[in-house]
């Protein structure tokens, strides 16, 4: 239902969900579409540099590029689990 609207298939969707799960060592049925990345715990050291809080999503940011191999991507789109399933799902 949350991404009902993605221009993307189900098939898409899910692949990315799995992956974003997977980038974050968590398990999929874990998380939510409105999960926000700065409310997040227990995130792996990766994602998490040592001069920053946990709103610093350098890590994830990352792993979509390798993927997407997009520069459009900034920071400031990806705050929310959501937001990294609907930027991969196009690259799935």
């Amino acid at each position: 239902r949350y991404f009902a609207d993605a221009p993307t298939s189900e098939r898409q969707i899910i692949s990315a969900w799995h992956a974003v799960a997977d980038a974050l060592y968590v398990s999929s049925g874990l998380l939510r579409p409105d999960d926000k990345f700065a409310d997040l715990s227990g995130l792996p050291m990766w994602f998490i540099s040592y001069d920053s809080d946990l709103t610093d999503t350098g890590g994830l940011l990352d792993y979509i590029y390798s993927v997407s191999r997009s520069e459009k991507i900034e920071e400031k789109d990806l705050s929310t689990i959501g937001d990294a399933v609907r930027i991969l799902a196009p690259y799935r």
